[in-house]
């Protein structure tokens, strides 16, 4: 346990898992085990990863390929990635005799964009030129489960998936039975690999609602109020021109000035856009309430409730990246058992003593029995961040409803609360170092600190309640029905002032 968490610490998994629901989130969620053994140099794409060291990689869905007849991720016959690798390193591979020699020294340097077409990781990017300072080679490997090999072959064509028939290596997978590539995905599809992703269904009104957006920004842009006068009363509008805010001004007939409004946002394009929003937000799983954006019901039990429904679908979602993440780990764990080399240094605590660390650096000859006999799994709330001020106030909650409350039994069974290693967390979690200055402790015995036995702290008799009614606006997008037909109704009145109509102070 302490060896494998010293190792997700060491290749960084977070990043890999945050990449990996982002990926899962937007289309296909694509992750890599990397099999080697550290006495076994393998080059990869990636320089942030240790040689040797098991290692787990986020794959582009440009760069998979899998068997696209196949009805689930157990009975394809094939699944593979695409990857770049530089010319001296496949040749410095040839050297060691990690590639055959009489494939692999027929295979010509290319460069990065050869033989593809718009990738993902290229849209908005225009090349100017040429950025390899090293010549490359395009090579896959690719997962056969029925011989549960890995070959590596070179890569003619990437835009049509085109390679040379001969693998330049192969390699005996002895992980796990379900292969080295984990699939992370949503929204299962009956009888396709590849799942469908939650951003999918909200594409189409998001692409509509930002071309709302843009259409409102340019004619609010357009909008312009000009005054307007006839012949007769150029000499009104003059003292009008010059005259300053709340300065009387006389006019002969305020029929012969106005004021021309043209352009500005369509009122039926806004009310629709702001109904969409509404939808939006709904399709979406209720964003307003699950952000905290807003008070959506009168009472806090409707809130609650309101709440609970919310979170069922991010709860769904955290239940399939918690299983993929532990597959994906009892993965490197099983390659990091079977690797003969690797050295992981790690300290252990004795429960129950403290201060007595001792030793527990991961080395090949303490290995005892088999992996399997190690029967690990994931904590899952380790997986969620929760703040400092988080923490301590679900400290305070458990003090205050359990502990105190309940403190003459905490006595009667020999438990003791210290103040002062409290205290030592509060400054902790807080950043106030200083509070330690503020709340010292004398050299009293610790059993002394506590008072006598048999005091319990009650809840005082007499309790004050303040009732406040608040009247609080939905906060979800739309809006309540009432105050969108108010709004609806305010535009269609505005949007009788616009088109080029001419309004005087005192004509009909």
């Amino acid at each position: 346990q302490t060896a494998m968490n010293n190792f997700i610490k060491e290749i960084k998994i977070e990043r890999t898992v945050r990449r990996w629901v982002l990926d899962a989130f937007l289309c296909v969620g694509l992750v890599k085990a990397h099999m080697a053994d550290a006495g076994y140099m393998v080059f990869e794409g990636d320089v942030g990863m240790d040689p040797g060291m098991p290692f787990a990689s986020n794959i582009l869905l440009d760069d998979w390929v899998h068997d696209s007849k196949a009805r689930s991720d157990t009975t394809w016959r094939y699944a593979g990635d695409m990857y770049q690798l530089p010319y001296q390193d496949l040749q410095a591979g040839i050297a060691m005799g990690m590639y055959e020699e009489e494939v692999a020294k027929e295979i010509r340097p290319s460069t990065r964009d050869s033989g593809a077409g718009e990738r993902v990781d290229e849209i908005g990017i225009e090349y100017q030129q040429k950025d390899d300072y090293a010549p490359i080679v395009d090579l896959c490997d690719i997962w056969i489960p029925r011989e549960g090999k890995i070959f590596t072959f070179h890569v003619t064509n990437r835009e049509r998936f085109e390679i040379n028939p001969e693998p330049i290596s192969e390699m005996t997978w002895e992980g796990p039975e379900e292969g080295p590539y984990f699939l992370l995905g949503f929204s299962d599809m009956p009888g396709r690999v590849m799942p469908v992703s939650p951003a999918s269904h909200l594409e189409a009104m998001d692409r509509l609602i930002n071309n709302l957006m843009r259409k409102a920004s340019r004619q609010a842009r357009r909008q312009k109020d000009n005054p307007i006068y006839t012949s007769a009363g150029a000499k009104s509008m003059e003292r009008l021109h010059h005259s300053s805010d709340s300065e009387p001004i006389q006019v002969d007939d305020t029929r012969e000035v106005g004021m021309m409004k043209s352009g500005g946002v369509d009122a039926g394009n806004q009310a629709f856009l702001h109904s969409l929003l509404g939808m939006f937000d709904s399709q979406a799983g209720n964003l307003t309430a699950m952000l905290g954006l807003g008070a959506q019901a009168d009472t806090v039990g409707q809130e609650q409730l309101i709440h609970s429904a919310g979170s069922k679908k991010g709860g769904q979602m955290q239940y399939r990246v918690l299983e993929a993440t532990t597959r994906l780990l009892s993965c490197l764990g099983s390659m990091l058992w079977q690797d003969g080399f690797k050295e992981i240094a790690g300290t252990y605590e004795i429960s129950g003593i403290p201060g007595m660390i001792v030793d527990s650096t991961w080395k090949p000859g303490d290995r005892e029995g088999t992996f399997l006999d190690y029967n690990f799994d994931i904590n899952a709330h380790s997986m969620s961040y929760q703040p400092p001020a988080k923490k301590i106030e679900s400290v305070n909650m458990l003090l205050s409803q359990i502990y105190i409350p309940m403190m003459q039994l905490v006595q009667q069974q020999g438990g003791k609360l210290d103040f002062m290693r409290l205290t030592e967390i509060y400054a902790d979690m807080l950043n106030l170092p200083r509070l330690k200055e503020v709340i010292t402790f004398g050299d009293l015995p610790y059993e002394d600190l506590d008072g006598p036995p048999g005091i319990s702290v009650k809840q005082s008799p007499v309790t004050h309640r303040n009732y406040t009614r608040k009247s609080i606006p939905s906060g979800a997008p739309g809006g309540n029905e009432q105050s969108q037909q108010q709004m609806w109704a305010s535009m269609a009145n505005a949007q009788g002032g616009q088109g080029g109509t001419t309004t005087g102070g005192a004509g009909p």
